[in-house]
This record gives structure tokens, C-alpha cells and sequence, in this order.
């Protein structure tokens, strides 16, 4: 109710937020105007809000009235004098940052110099979306930060059953090679109540968009021995770029049995150019029954010209409903002159037409959820 009534403030009232920018800012400017609307806040954003005929210095007036200013810093805002009178009108209302009526957010990476400095800034740059989003969110929130959940145990909330390779990505491909034996659950993909309530819940704020509660849930599900825990966190911090712990969580959980994870990991490596790692993982949750690892083992196979073994992973994937394995099948039979097989495929996988000669196969299958 209480975002409703924000959302549907008139214009002429005092609006949450002033987005203060520079005219080469305008794109970061209705992002972030757009997110805080999205979540309910009001704002005056001047690409929005100061319409053709309006007066310039009236309007300004207005979004000067704002609760609070978010100033978008960049090397251009520092050379704006415009900019400053935004910022400076804010500072002055509140010099003591009691009342945080001046949020600062760089965009880029520019040194905060002046009475700018002694503020504390947030940035929104070095991240993908989703991160830029949690960090805007989270600073515009009044009060303390402290969690809903309490915090992972430092001590134990991360593997520690070998030290990372200080460089990033190993020569070896991240490590030794897997040993266990193929197909192997481990009994602590999950463990009690708890850690199950804590993973459900992990799922929950996951699917409602607030990652950082579920990162909290999952790390301390992760942290009891929960896989599809750990599966599940390391995706989001491979989603942050946080590749070298995102490997760590993958590892572990791919080392106890958990066949997402090891599709998972095989795919980071992949990435890392590690193909003989990548194969083996792949291979391994595979032959653990794992569709979308099948499908993506036979596309290794296929680009390194095994065609005969790619064939038996397409056909595998195939026969266990993966739609896009069937595609992919359908075009290599074709290839083969083995029409007839070639058309139930084709059929199967949704197509409504009939299969040209100039058919492309589709690609990998990204990383997966568990659930």
C-alpha cells in the first residue's frame, strides 16, 4: 500500500529523490530513476519530469525540494557548474550527513575531490545489472544494513580443502582432476531441517529478486554441507564475476555428487579454456543422467570434430526430451543422409516446417539452478 501511494504522488509534491546528472549521464540517470520507481519510490529526474514550455528554474526549484538528491558522479559531473548547484543545494540543507539528503553513486572510475570526498560513495560501476541494482537499493534504504539474516560464520563458510591458486585460473584447470567414481550422491546434498529450510528459503527471495537475502540463506546452507546450496551460490557469484569463489562452490559441490554443479563447473572451465577439464566433468554428469550436460558435451564433441561421439550425446540427450538436443541431432543425421530419422527428430523438437539444408545448431546450455 505504502509503494502504491508513492508511486501515485502527484508531480507537484516533494519527491523521494532528485536525480542530479550531467546531459552525457542522461542513460545512468533513467536507470536508476527507473529502478527506484520500480520499487516504489517517487522521483523527479529531469529527462522525465521538465516538459517542453516549463520553466527551467521553477522545476529545478521543485526537485530541489526533493527529500534527497542522488548526485551521478562521473569526470564530466566534476566539470559541471550546474551539477554543483544540485549537489551543493543538498550539502547545505544537511552538512552533517545526519538526514543522508546526499547520495553519491560513481559511475565510473573518477577521483572525488572538495567536499564531495568526504562523502562515503557507492558504485555502480565494475558489475553486470542485477549487482548496480542491490547496490543502488541498498544505499537509498534509511537506517542500518544489518541483515534479516544473521551472517555465515567466517570460520566455515567457504571450502577449505585446498588453497586457490593466487593468479585466478590455475594451469591445471582449477585443480586435480575429479575422482570420484561416476554417478556417486553424496549423503550430505542435504542435511536437516534447518539447512533445508535454510536452502527453501534461499529459493524464495531468489525468485522474488532479492539476491542478497538469498546469497545469506544459501551460504549458511552452504556452509552445513547443503549442495544444491552451494550450486545455487556459486551461480550468483559467477553472475557477479566472482569467478574464483563461484569455482570454489562448484568444485565442492561437484566433488559431492551434486550433477548441476558438475555441468556447472564444466562449463566455467570451458570458459577458461580448460576443454580436457571441461570434458571430464561434463562426462561425469552425463553419465549421471544429466540432460543438459549431455547435450553439451555432444556440442564439445561436435566443434572438435568427433562427430561419431557427439552423435551418441545428441541421440542420449535426445531420447531423454531435450528439445534442443533433438535439433541438434536432427541436423547431423541430415548431414548423414539418414532423412527419414532426421524428420522424426525435427519433428519431436517442435518444428513446424521442414528442415532446410541451411539449418544452424543451437548452442550451450548456460548454468543451472538447483531446486
Amino acid at each position: 500500500m505504502a509503494d502504491a501511494m508513492r508511486r501515485s504522488a502527484s508531480r507537484d509534491d516533494a519527491a523521494n529523490f532528485f536525480v542530479s546528472y550531467t546531459c552525457s549521464d542522461q542513460g545512468w540517470a533513467e536507470w536508476i530513476a527507473w529502478q527506484l520507481e520500480d520499487a516504489g519510490y517517487s522521483v523527479r529526474v529531469q529527462a522525465w519530469d521538465f516538459g517542453p514550455g516549463a520553466h527551467f528554474v521553477d522545476e529545478m526549484h521543485k526537485a530541489a525540494s526533493a527529500e534527497r538528491t542522488i548526485a551521478i558522479l562521473s569526470a564530466a559531473y566534476h566539470e559541471s557548474p550546474y551539477a554543483a548547484a544540485e549537489w551543493q543545494a543538498a550539502w547545505r540543507s544537511d552538512p552533517d550527513g545526519n538526514h543522508r539528503r546526499l547520495l553519491v553513486f560513481r559511475i565510473e572510475d573518477c577521483e572525488m575531490t572538495g567536499l564531495l570526498g568526504q562523502l562515503v560513495a557507492v558504485d555502480l560501476f565494475g558489475t553486470d545489472e542485477d549487482g548496480a541494482k542491490c547496490r543502488l537499493l541498498d544505499a537509498v534504504r534509511n537506517g542500518r544494513r544489518k541483515p534479516s539474516v544473521p551472517p555465515v560464520f567466517p570460520g566455515t563458510s567457504r571450502p577449505a580443502k585446498r588453497p586457490v591458486f593466487p593468479g585466478g585460473i590455475s594451469p591445471t584447470g582449477f585443480g586435480a582432476t575429479p575422482t570420484r567414481p561416476h554417478g556417486t550422491v553424496d549423503s550430505f546434498s542435504s542435511g536437516s531441517s534447518e539447512t533445508e529450510a535454510l536452502f527453501a528459503g534461499g529459493q524464495l527471495f531468489a525468485e522474488q529478486d532479492d539476491r542478497a537475502q538469498a546469497e545469506q540463506l544459501w551460504r549458511r546452507a552452504a556452509a552445513q554441507g547443503h549442495t544444491g546450496a552451494m550450486n545455487n551460490l556459486a551461480n550468483l557469484l559467477y553472475a557477479q564475476r566472482q569467478v574464483r569463489q563461484a569455482h570454489e562452490w562448484y568444485r565442492e559441490a561437484a566433488e559431492r555428487g551434486n550433477v548441476d554443479a558438475m555441468g556447472n563447473l564444466a562449463n566455467l572451465l570451458q570458459a577458461a579454456r580448460r576443454v580436457s577439464d571441461a570434458e571430464q566433468w561434463w562426462h561425469r554428469a552425463a553419465e549421471a543422467g544429466n540432460t543438459d550436460s549431455m547435450y553439451n558435451l555432444a556440442i564439445m564433441l561436435d566443434k572438435a570434430r568427433r562427430y561419431d561421439e557427439a552423435l551418441v550425446w545428441y541421440r542420449r540427450a535426445a531420447e531423454a526430451d531435450h528439445t534442443d538436443a533433438m535439433h541438434n541431432l536432427a541436423i547431423r543425421l541430415r548431414y548423414r543422409g539418414q532423412l527419414e530419422e532426421a524428420s522424426t527428430w525435427w519433428d519431436r523438437s517442435g518444428h513446424k516446417r521442414a528442415q532446410r539444408a541451411s539449418e544452424k545448431l543451437r548452442g550451450p546450455v548456460s548454468h543451472k539452478q538447483s531446486r
